[in-house]
This record gives C-alpha cells, structure tokens and sequence, in this order.
C-alpha cells in the first residue's frame, strides 16, 4: 500500500457537496487515520510467531486497505472534478477499484497536475486499468507533461510486452509511440536525463532484443578470461542465462538446469550461465561448492548488462539455432519445452 494512505475513520461521514477545503481534510483524515492503522497492524505482522498470526495480520491489513480506499473513492465520486478527488483517486488506483478510479480519471483529471508523477509510480505494474489510462492521457491530455508521460510510459509498457512476445501489433504500437514522445518530447527531463535518451533505449532494446529478432552479438570472457562470443554458438540452440551468484532465483534454477545439461548431453545445445557478480572470484568460489557443468562467461557489471536491457536476475533469452531470440524470460518446464521444440526445428532443418 502507498505510503500516506489511511485508513476510514469510525466516524467519518461523507458531506454532501462540501467545500473544497473540507473535502480535503476528510481525505486527509481518511489517510491519516489509516496511515496508524496500517503501522499497528505491521506492527503485529512483526510480532507475531505462527503462520496463522501472520496470515491474520494480512488480513486485517487487507481490509484496512479496502475500507479507506472503499471511502476515497465514494469522496471522489461525490465531486469528481476538484482536486481532493484527484488526490483520493490516486490513492485508489494503487490500492482500490482500479477500473473504477482509471475511469473518473478519465472523466476528469487528464489536464491535472501532478497526473504525469502517478502515470510514473503505476508503470511498472501490469494491469488493463492502468494501460487504458495511459494510452487516454496520451491520445487526449492537454497538458504536455502528462501527455509526455502517458505516450512515454505506453510505449515502454508495450515495448517490453512485444519484445516477449513478438506480437507484431504491439511491437508498431510501441514502436510509434517512443519514436513520437522521442521528437516531440526530446530534450524534456524524465528524472535524471532525457525524454529522448530514454525513448531511444526503449526503441534499441525493442528493435534488437525483441523475439523475433536475429540477436545481437555477446562478446564476453569466459572463466579462464579467454574471449567468448555468442556468434561462435551458432548452429546450436542456446539458453543464455545471465545471474549472480547473490540471487536467489538464480540458485533455485541450478538443480534444474543442471538436468537439463545432462538430459540434452551430445544434442546441439549449449546453456551458457553469464556471471553478473561484483569479481570473477566470487563466481568462482561459488562454482567449487556448487557444481555447474556448463559454459560460464564473466561479465561482471560489463556493458552487455546495459546493451541486454537486463533489469534484474536471472535474464533468459532462449536463441534458436539460426541465432534468433525465439524467447525471453522464460524458466523451469517451459524453457525445456523451448530449447525442446528449437531442437527439433534444427533437427528438422537439417
């Protein structure tokens, strides 16, 4: 739950048609009460001993959630276009009826201020509500900022959607967006840099990396800091995994990758582990303990991190025997049917 949002106060009632000023302290007093509420409650999540005294906790924290947000929202819809509304909806589109706050927000807020810094706080999350609330504030905002946020976020939404899956559709919607925010919006800041540096990034990582695509050269080390190049592998079928040994999500794969190598031993296929760790000495020291029969590059924090668009660990890309990214991110039983059916492809080819 948002930081600030609060939960409803026993004795808080809804005035009819009141004062923006009092309408704004009644949110406030939504939040603030909350906002104690939720601090008790983790307090409680803390001390508490057994699974059953967690999942309680949960739960009340849950409902907390759903009362003060339950109580935003019927604020917002008594007077939907002021700014208390705004600042109730926002709460209720992280924590509440998503589709119900996206359409007020529609209805009413695509000119407020302050909607571009919401648009960049629900980004990351995939939801229909908050990708139709994007895609209006690009196509109908009168306020730059927003509609520059909007056409920005909509584009990396559907940029990092097409480039898994390859949907053609997706890849010219996204593709049409970035290039546009990149000329209309350029020289603007987004956070740190550029409206344009980050559309462009966007645009490379979708036009290079996305499924599909022929994939781009991997030129790294390998543990003996020989040379090692992902265009050497061509004619196999190759699961590039890039990890560091601090991840745990990385760890839990090992077993399994590690029958998977054995599985497909004498076939052509070759998965390659690229290390991502702080020094190659960590890697190594982690390699005598657990054993890992297959290619290892170290790449450390190398420059094929940023040009691989890798986020977070582990970073999969499933290669085909022609060197086309076939998938990405995918793990356990539905990369071995993967790296299965591109076998058999090769096979067939032959």
């Amino acid at each position: 739950m948002r930081a600030g949002l609060v939960v409803l106060c026993s004795a808080f009632a809804v005035a009819a048609d009141p004062p923006a000023a009092t309408r704004a302290e009644q949110v406030t007093a939504v939040r603030k009460g909350a906002k104690a509420e939720i601090e008790r409650i983790n307090d409680e999540f803390v001390a508490a001993t057994t699974p059953d005294g967690k999942a309680a906790a949960r739960k009340k924290l849950a409902e907390v959630v759903k009362r003060a947000t339950d109580k935003l929202l019927a604020l917002a819809k008594a007077l939907p276009t002021d700014e208390p509304a705004f600042q109730a909806l926002t709460d209720v589109l992280f924590d509440g009826d998503r589709a119900a706050a996206t359409d007020l927000l529609i209805q009413h807020h695509l000119g407020r201020e302050g909607l571009a810094e919401a648009l960049k706080e629900i980004a990351p999350d995939p939801d229909p509500a908050f990708d139709r609330l994007l895609r209006a504030t690009a196509e109908k905002s009168t306020l730059p900022a927003n509609k520059m946020a909007g056409q920005l976020l909509l584009g990396w939404r559907l940029a990092d959607a097409a480039g898994a899956s390859g949907d053609a559709k997706a890849f010219a919607e996204a593709d049409a967006l970035l290039t546009g925010a990149s000329k209309e919006f350029g020289d603007q800041r987004w956070e740190s840099v550029t409206v344009r540096e980050v559309a462009d990034h966007a645009l490379k990582v979708l036009r290079t990396l996305s499924v599909g695509r022929p994939a781009p050269e991997f030129a790294s080390r390998d543990l003996d800091g020989k040379p090692a190049k992902l265009s050497d592998l061509k004619g196999k079928v190759v699961v590039l995994d890039i990890w560091a040994t601090n991840c745990g999500p990385c760890r839990q794969m090992i077993p399994h990758e590690r029958e998977l190598v054995k599985r497909l031993a004498g076939r052509p296929f070759v998965l390659v582990s690229v290390s991502a760790d702080r020094t190659k000495a960590d890697l190594t020291e982690f390699l005598k303990d657990t054993p890992m029969p297959w290619t290892h590059w170290y790449e450390g924090d190398g420059p094929n991190l940023a040009a691989w668009d890798v986020k977070a660990f582990p970073t999969i890309f499933v290669i085909d025997a022609k060197g086309v990214i076939r998938h990405r991110g995918v793990r356990g039983k539905a990369m071995d049917e993967a790296v299965e059916k591109l076998l058999a492809e090769a096979d067939a080819g032959k």
